[in-house]
């Protein structure tokens, strides 16, 4: 969702869940329910495998 995708971005900016609440005008249990959702959605279980996706996806869009 478009919201999954802006708490997404929010994460790798270095956001924390409370800033993101502020940030989006939702609540912080809206924020965690959001991270959970995103990371049940990639397969993934935290913040620094979130990170190294990211990372990842950088080098995979260098390659031809």
């Amino acid at each position: 969702t478009y919201q999954q995708r802006r708490v997404v971005q929010l994460i790798l900016r270095g956001h924390s869940t409370l800033s993101i609440s502020k940030i989006i005008g939702a609540t912080e249990g809206t924020v965690k329910i959001h991270r959970k959702n995103i990371y049940r959605r990639l397969g993934i279980s935290s913040q620094s495998e979130l990170f190294n996706r990211f990372i990842k996806s950088l080098f995979s869009a260098d390659s031809p």
